[in-house]
């Protein structure tokens, strides 16, 4: 007789709970509830003076206009969170119509316009992703988590209504009082399908926000306060959402899933979360009146704007920060630097390791990528090496630098911090230097100048690299990424040097000996890609250099470093694929290897989102600064090839332009990929399915 089976154990077979229905939920609460609010932000608009639009009139069709289109939003988000998919529709004209209606007020407001313009893209850009999910009036309408997404809204539209001040006239109320109304309804729905012993209390709370709403209005007409009147009308919506989390809670009590687990889970969105939060918190420690030689510190802006630059690994730098900035503000600038530098998901993979903590499938196969590691089982293996050669690099650099500012006249104290800055700086690509004119007082010590050229190199080119050159040195056998980056890497080192040394050889190389402008022209082919200092002045350069420190911008290091743009393999893919493509050969080949289509299309999509990055970049500033086209390109391009250099357009920044340029950098840093893949992600296998084939005309 055969031994009795234990049973299956079917709760270890149950698939994870997935979040991506969660999530797209509270998206849709969370639209639904900004068309109202729309309003309070562009009455604002209204209400301030433009000089070639006569008030009365605008205001008048202004408000209409708007009201119409928020109405016409409306409908579209209600269609598309009942599972209609030509919801999107009516959304798409509301919001390419009140983007337009923003645009006259640009001059007036241009920071707050421009986040409405940025807004109605994104929402252009959610709506039509090709990663974003078909509605279906079958499916679940996952109705507490709109209601949060909802909530969190509202309690944005109600800071924009009470204590910011937005809202202006009956347009922006209505659009306040809206909002809180869409809110209620949204508390209803999640009631109707609650179990019914807690469906009375959740309809009373849906039931009391409309019945707020409608006082709010009478208390509107009848002269009270409209502060009190929104907050009476904002509190139910946020009370049913705090009720819904709570009941939430107890009925994933058993599960044993942190909502930190399904972050990191997401390499892509573990990636950007944790760089906003590092920038934010850098922001913070550096606003602190400690962390600046000033009494009062630093403004707000620039000091998060420094953060960006540091963590982003940028350079670009709005304050001095060998003057602005205190001992102990240095140190912060320094460590957001290695933090960035190494990435904070390099960090986070240290610190699962130390932890003995297992990592998940997925975030395992996004650090191979990251750190070009050959397979998964020697993920630890690589990540050593990142450490080994950062810190050993570092450190070398520190030491050589050392004596060479005890020469140059610094006692030793200053000489001892600024190497290790300078060093840390120049092998992360951040372009930091502690001189007010960054590495100009040296441009005649070639020793120096020759170390940062070397830590620049070691550090574009990505620790993997560096391991593996011992290896090519004996002639053994390296990989076909080792080849490429190195052979790019020459190419661009090489060739562009010796073009700036003959444009600028009677200009800003002028009054100097043939090593000083051979190792300055050195320099400046360097560290376009992407670490940002000069040691010659960038305003007077000539145009064709600053063409050439452009491209090599764009281009920037190496996959796997600490380098942005769009990288050298990338740049090597487009080409062997022209070149393919001209001898007629259906296949990519290089150093006897045929690389696949997949690497192709992501190497065209790297470049072509890069280029379109520039593209938005560019005419942002254009829109809100007043640059000429060759420093707002260059600004662009520098900061999302996160280089940090500038022909002097970051001293001319207003608050407006800080911001953009705090954007491309975060942007360079991330990856145009990542946000692509973040934005557009797939949430299904349809796009493997087999189609007709077709042939296109090109060219």
């Amino acid at each position: 007789m055969p031994a009795l089976m234990p049973p299956p154990d079917l709760t270890a077979a149950a698939p994870a709970k997935s979040q991506a229905p969660a999530l797209l939920a509270r998206r849709r609460g969370a639209l639904v509830v900004l068309g109202p609010g729309m309003m309070v932000l562009l009455s604002w608009l209204y209400a301030r003076p433009l000089a070639w639009v006569p008030p009365p009139e605008w205001f008048h069709w202004g408000q209409v206009a708007v009201g119409g289109l928020a109405a016409l939003y409306v409908l579209g988000a209600w269609s598309a969170y009942l599972g209609a998919s030509q919801g999107r529709w009516p959304m798409t004209v509301a919001a390419l119509g009140l983007g337009t209606l923003s645009i006259p007020a640009l001059a007036a407001t241009p920071f707050l316009t421009l986040g409405l313009l940025l807004a109605s893209a994104s929402l252009l850009v959610w709506l039509w992703s090709p990663g974003r999910p078909t509605p279906d009036p079958k499916a679940p309408r996952h109705h507490a988590e709109s209601l949060q997404g909802a909530a969190i809204a509202l309690a944005l539209i109600w800071f924009a209504s009470v204590p910011s001040g937005f809202a202006r006239g009956t347009l922006g109320w209505a659009g306040a009082f809206s909002a809180a109304a869409v809110a209620s309804l949204l508390t209803l729905f999640w009631a109707a399908a609650l179990p019914s012993r807690h469906r009375k209390q959740a309809i009373v709370l849906g039931a009391a926000g409309l019945a707020a709403a409608v006082l709010a209005v009478l208390m509107a007409l009848l002269g009270a306060d409209l502060r009190i009147a929104m907050s009476l009308a904002s509190l139910p919506p946020v009370v049913a959402a705090l009720l819904a989390l709570r009941l939430e809670a107890a009925a994933d009590a058993s599960d044993d899933t942190s909502w930190w687990e399904s972050l990191v889970d997401d390499p892509a969105r573990t990636l950007v979360v944790t760089f906003v939060f590092l920038c934010a918190f850098g922001g913070l420690l550096l606003a602190l009146p400690i962390s600046a030689t000033g009494p009062h510190g630093v403004p707000a802006i620039d000091a998060l704007f420094t953060a960006v630059s540091a963590t982003c690994v940028t350079g670009l730098n709005t304050l001095d920060p060998g003057k602005d900035f205190s001992g102990l503000g240095q140190v912060f600038i320094v460590i957001l630097i290695q933090t960035g530098g190494l990435g904070i998901m390099t960090f986070s993979t240290a610190a699962f390791s130390l932890l003995g903590r297992r990592l998940s499938l997925r975030h395992e196969a996004s650090l191979v990528e990251l750190l070009s590691a050959d397979d998964r089982s020697r993920l630890q293996d690589s990540l050593r090496k990142v450490l080994i050669v950062t810190f050993a690099t570092e450190a070398a650099g520190a030491a050589l630098l050392f004596p060479m500012l005890l020469f140059e006249g610094h006692d030793v104290g200053s000489a001892a911090w600024e190497a290790t800055f300078t060093s840390v700086s120049a092998f992360c690509n951040a372009g930091f230097g502690l001189q007010t004119l960054n590495l100009v007082p040296y441009q005649h010590n070639e020793l120096i100048l020759q170390v940062v050229s070397a830590l620049i190199i070691v550090g574009g080119m990505g620790p993997a690299v560096v391991w593996a050159l011992p290896d090519f040195a004996r002639r053994r056998r390296t990989t076909l990424h080792f080849k490429l980056v190195v052979s790019v890497t020459a190419a661009l080192l090489v060739v562009p040097a010796v073009f700036i040394a003959v444009s600028e050889w009677s200009n800003t190389l002028a009054g100097m000996d043939v090593i000083d402008r051979l190792s300055n022209a050195w320099l400046q082919s360097v560290t376009p890609r992407t670490a940002g200092f000069n040691s010659v002045d960038l305003t007077a350069i000539r145009p064709a250099t600053v063409t050439t420190l452009i491209v090599l911008m764009f281009i920037g290091g190496s996959p796997a470093s600490t380098a942005g743009g769009i990288k050298t393999t990338t740049l090597a893919l487009l080409l062997l694929a022209v070149v393919a493509a001209l001898r007629g050969r259906s296949k990519v080949t290089a150093f006897g290897f045929t690389i696949g289509q997949g690497s192709i299309y992501k190497a065209t999509a790297v470049a072509t989102l890069g280029l379109m990055s520039v593209f938005g970049g560019f005419f942002a500033l254009q829109l809100t600064q007043n640059l000429s086209f060759e420093s707002a390109v260059f600004e662009v391009v520098s900061a999302l090839g996160t280089v940090g250099l500038t022909i002097g357009a970051t001293p001319q920044l207003d608050s407006v332009g800080k911001v953009v340029v705090m954007i491309c950098m975060f942007m360079g840093r991330v990856g145009p990929l990542t946000l692509f893949i973040l934005v557009a992600r797939s949430r299904g296998e349809r796009g493997d399915w087999e189609r007709p084939t077709r042939e296109v005309a090109v060219g």
